[in-house]
């Protein structure tokens, strides 16, 4: 419609004119109205790029912020089996140690040992009575032990046996008691705290664990902007 209006830059070159002042009038109005009309275009056309680009940016960040919730989602995950992991591996490591333990006091001449070591720091008192109380599966050893005792011990022994782990040794006054099980949990705390003086090497990674550390970082990603304006490139 603005094309079939006719303005005074229309009026042929060399044509006699002669023009009302109400044409003149009428016609800068129409001209007038011509560039309103394509101010308006160029303001429509301008409102227009800017929603598009203002939908564009929306859905870009509501992308970029379901990846980000993935990747913490996926990061949250991974902190968890490494919590769980060195819950498991600190139970396993206490295990060994009572495992261990329980190794060490399996071997008869552990008991030989320690009771011909506390015998030799006891004085020599004939008279008194050595009391020994003894785990049940000490039993088959009874006479083996009685006969080591006989070389370092010469007076009255008395053997008794009960279905505790643990070791008692009375001689007179002196008292000698060892708890295989407290000793265990005394000793699983000092085995933990020993793991800083271990190599290095204990606390690399194998091939698998750094593979799938690797996977789970690069998970995360895939959820990166990829907007040429968010790059940034380094030399």
């Amino acid at each position: 419609m603005l094309d079939s209006i006719r303005t005074l830059t229309d009026v042929p070159v060399g044509e006699e004119v002669h023009l009302a002042r109400e044409d003149i009038v009428a016609a800068r109005r129409r001209h007038a109205l011509q560039l309103e009309a394509q101010r308006r275009a160029r303001e429509c056309v301008e409102q227009a790029r800017r929603e598009a680009d203002a939908v564009h940016a929306l859905a870009f960040q509501q992308g970029y912020a379901e990846g980000i919730l993935r990747a913490s989602g996926h990061l949250a995950d991974t902190l968890l089996k490494t919590q769980t992991l060195g819950l498991q591996l600190r139970n396993d490591l206490a295990r060994a140690a009572g495992d261990l333990l329980g190794q060490a006091l399996s071997r008869p001449e552990w008991l030989d040992e320690m009771l011909e070591r506390w015998l030799a720091g006891q004085p020599g008192d004939l008279g008194a009575v050595l009391h020994l109380l003894l785990p049940l599966h000490c039993r088959p050893r009874g006479p083996a032990l009685r006969e080591t005792l006989g070389r370092c011990w010469t007076g009255e022994l008395i053997v008794e046996y009960h279905p505790q782990d643990r070791y008692v040794l009375r001689l007179a006054d002196q008292l000698l008691e060892f708890d295989v099980e407290a000793s265990r949990e005394r000793l699983a705390p000092r085995l933990l705290a020993s793991l800083a003086n271990l190599p290095e090497t204990v606390r690399l990674l194998d091939q698998a664990s750094r593979q799938a550390l690797a996977d789970v970082y690069a998970s995360f990603t895939d959820f990166a902007p990829t907007d040429p304006a968010e790059l940034r490139h380094e030399d």
